[in-house]
């Protein structure tokens, strides 16, 4: 369990947490089905994983993106200041897992396939000269750079590897998409009412950091960010509204694309992970981490 934490939360400093989930959570769970282990222990620590490395970097979530893309922060500044605050929230939600759970190593009869390394080589290519623009070219957004390496990706599958172009829609979650789809609009609906302008005047530090807890839980992290992005002047507030908004995501599932994302595979795949259990576990982390991160960022 531990060993599934540090993994998501380290591939999700690396790439899109809501990406990482989609491809660990059906391997996950053939893994431990043939070895016989029940999946809701793992499949938490996923997401709690992911969640809390997508801290570190602008590639994490999409609200880091946004919000690097709003704050005038260079890349090496907003992982120079929130790499250290995963970290040390990985090393806390590490030892709160530790006490609560009795980890039993997986040992799958399962043969491990061969390595694609043309594929490997060719996407960490594409991953490492993300980062390299992005930190080579501040002034340009990170959201264009990351379209546009995505889409060269794309091309090159297309024109390299020939994978069809059904074969991407099919596997597409349309689902997920129709659910941002239905915030964003929520957002938009409620954006200018005389209670999200209330919001939006708590200033920065503690009031900040407890209205984006809050707004998190209720409208999802990413429209929180949106809706919040007005009230934020300076560096601290920018760092507090991204680390205190993607930590909230692990207290309910609504808070986090990611969560949702895992609840939906294990349940196409007959697992029921239950949502009290995961709010049970989660929802401490998130608190705990949640105020170590305002703790750093504010002293």
């Amino acid at each position: 369990m531990i060993g599934t934490l540090w993994l998501a939360a380290i591939l999700s400093a690396l790439a899109l947490n809501d990406a990482i989930v989609l491809l660990m959570t059906p391997v996950l769970i053939q893994a431990v089905r043939d070895a016989e282990v029940n999946a809701t222990g793992p499949l938490v620590a996923v997401i709690l994983g992911a969640n809390i490395g997508s801290v570190a970097t602008p590639l994490g979530n999409p609200q880091n993106a946004y919000i690097l893309s709003q704050s005038g922060l260079t890349t090496l500044e907003f992982v120079s200041v929130l790499g250290p605050i995963a970290g040390v929230s990985l090393v806390v939600t590490t030892a709160m897992l530790a006490v609560q759970h009795n980890g039993t190593p997986i040992k799958s009869t399962v043969s491990v396939p061969d390595i694609d390394r043309q594929w490997a080589i060719s996407s960490g290519t594409f991953l490492i000269g993300t980062f390299v623009l992005m930190a080579a070219l501040p002034t340009v957004p990170a959201g264009i750079i990351a379209a546009g390496m995505g889409i060269c990706h794309l091309a090159w599958l297309q024109l390299f590897r020939r994978l069809p172009g059904e074969e991407v829609l099919a596997e597409m979650d349309w689902g997920i998409l129709v659910l941002f789809v239905g915030l964003f609009v929520l957002v938009g609906s409620v954006g200018d009412t005389v209670l999200v302008e209330t919001l939006r005047q708590v200033g920065s530090g503690l009031g900040l950091a407890g209205v984006t807890f809050v707004l998190s839980n209720l409208v999802s992290n990413v429209p929180a960010v949106v809706l919040l992005s007005t009230a934020v002047s300076d560096p601290t507030g920018w760092y507090l509204l991204a680390a205190v908004s993607t930590l909230a995501g692990n207290a309910t599932p609504i808070a986090s694309a990611a969560t949702l994302i895992v609840l939906d595979q294990a349940s196409r795949r007959g697992v029921d992970l239950s949502v009290v259990h995961l709010i049970r576990v989660g929802l401490p982390v998130a608190i705990v981490t949640s105020v170590l991160a305002t703790v750093i960022l504010l002293v």
